[in-house]
């Protein structure tokens, strides 16, 4: 009876010095320094954020059709959101890492002896069941710090998968805008050639009845075989960009042909663009909540680590039925307590806490970094879009003026009052104004998605957690491509 008080009262006091110890520092979040307004547009009142779905402003039905089918189809969101699915799953593993453990244990043996004399003795059969189990006894609220590190793990696989639904749109859109503007500017090339092929026709006819004079039938025949050799390159850029959206979609190159091949109007933004605070949006952003999300894995592993350094106490048991042949059959019954303490590992503990720590540090600065570079992005964005505004008007003024050069130019060389080099000049002139205000008009509705992307604009109604969105595997499939619907119909 002495023997029992004396080991309680052992491990009452291993117990008491265990609780004594300081428990790990939770993690602490950083403040977000971001500017209070946005340098590029500094008087741009805080609005609502653009709705999920701008493409929809381009009143294009085959754009429309390519977004939903990349929602749906494209391979590196599916990977994102397997991702999801593994974090979600080792976050509920994390949930109980510190919860008392069962389990089934069931054995049998048989032995047997050789005699001195020779022969086999009758030997020993044996037959073993029972129920037993383990609990690490949680002492400085590790399994809340275990349950925040699977969460945070969940938060940054949700906000990667979220920042590549923002990315494929983006990316899509800037593919399609670059197809329109290859058509566009093919259809201009052979437009030009009509006129260039006119007006060689006229100096044909003029210096075969003795008005003009063979340097112009070649300067005419030059220029209309240097516009004809684009088109083979303009050609190859249709095809490259209807593969790259076949891909982007998830499909083989070539198998979206039937549906991009048609000319269509180059879309167009018509409305404008909606701010928030530089602070909201940059909260907002995948990326920077990616970084966030990183940082707070790190701080809570270094918490963990600190564990380390303290004791440990968990308890075993086991109860079971047991049959032997020899000794007959017995109901064992095994109840332990362990408590341990580094005594000599403490200076590989502290290098292991000193590396943790290392890694957080690099988390803050890439964290910092990852907010510096979304508040460059948007204001990169917000620049180019305004400036590409004034651009665009400036250049189909200059389209209107060199046009009506040209016409003039014609006129006057086919009345005797100009040179065959004044409609050269003026027809050349025209085709890179023309050119010119086609590409413009593709640089600024790129500019337009860059800022819809650089606000998060395409994941803006998403909820910032999908911890709570469960599935069964067998409606993964379904679940996924009835929210991409959701996404692009909105």
């Amino acid at each position: 009876m002495m023997r029992i008080y004396i080991r309680g009262a052992a491990l009452s006091a291993l117990l008491a010095l265990t609780a004594c110890q300081t428990a790990p520092v939770a993690y602490q979040k950083p403040a977000l320094e971001a500017p209070a307004v946005w340098h590029a547009a500094p008087d741009a009142p805080s609005k609502v954020a653009a709705r999920s779905d701008w493409w929809t402003d381009w009143h294009d039905p085959v754009a429309d059709q390519l977004m939903s089918a990349a929602l749906a189809q494209n391979l590196d969101v599916k990977v994102a959101m397997a991702r999801v699915d593994e974090a979600r799953s080792l976050s509920k593993i994390n949930d109980v890492r510190y919860k008392p453990s069962l389990y089934l244990n069931g054995s049998g043996a048989v032995t047997a002896g050789q005699k001195a004399m020779g022969g086999l003795n009758d030997g020993d059969a044996r037959l073993g069941a029972g129920v037993g189990g383990n609990w690490d006894i949680d002492l400085y609220g590790l399994q809340k710090l275990e349950s925040q590190l699977g969460q945070a793990g969940l938060n940054a696989a949700d906000a990667q998968y979220r920042g590549a639904i923002n990315s494929l749109l983006g990316e899509v859109a800037i593919a399609y805008i670059d197809l329109r503007e290859q058509q566009r500017i093919y259809a201009l090339l052979q437009k030009n050639i009509e006129l260039q092929s006119e007006t060689l026709r006229v100096v044909k006819i003029q210096t075969a009845a003795g008005a003009g004079v063979q340097l112009d039938v070649l300067r005419a025949s030059a220029q209309v075989e240097t516009t004809r050799s684009q088109l083979p390159s303009v050609r190859a850029a249709i095809q490259i960009d209807c593969n790259r959206i076949a891909v982007l979609l998830g499909e083989a190159p070539g198998a979206r042909d039937a549906l991009l091949m048609p000319d269509r109007d180059m879309p167009v933004f018509v409305t404008d663009t909606a701010l928030k605070t530089p602070a909201e949006v940059i909260a907002n952003r995948p990326d920077v909540q990616n970084a966030e999300y990183q940082l707070e894995q790190q701080g809570l592993a270094k918490s963990i680590s600190t564990a380390d350094l303290f004791p440990k106490i968990s308890l075993s048991g086991f109860f079971g039925l047991s049959s032997s042949s020899l000794f007959g059959s017995s109901a064992p019954l095994n109840l332990a307590a362990n408590l341990s303490r580094p005594l000599l590992d403490y200076d590989r503990i502290h290098n292991q806490i000193d590396a943790q720590s290392a890694r957080q540090e690099q988390a803050f600065l890439s964290y910092k970094q990852t907010v510096l570079l979304a508040v460059e992005d948007v204001e990169r964005s917000l620049v180019v879009y305004g400036e590409e505004q004034q651009r665009l008007t400036t250049l189909d003024n200059t389209s209107t003026i060199q046009a009506e050069a040209a016409r003039q130019a014609r006129l006057k060389f086919q009345a005797g009052y100009a040179t065959f080099l004044d409609v050269l000049i003026a027809e050349q002139q025209l085709l890179d104004a023309q050119l010119s205000a086609v590409q413009s008009r593709a640089r600024l509705t790129s500019a337009g998605v860059n800022l819809y992307t650089a606000l998060g604009a395409s994941v803006a109604d998403m909820p910032r957690t999908m911890a709570s969105s469960e599935k069964a595997p067998s409606e993964k499939a379904p679940n996924e491509k009835a929210k991409a619907s959701r996404l692009a119909s909105q």
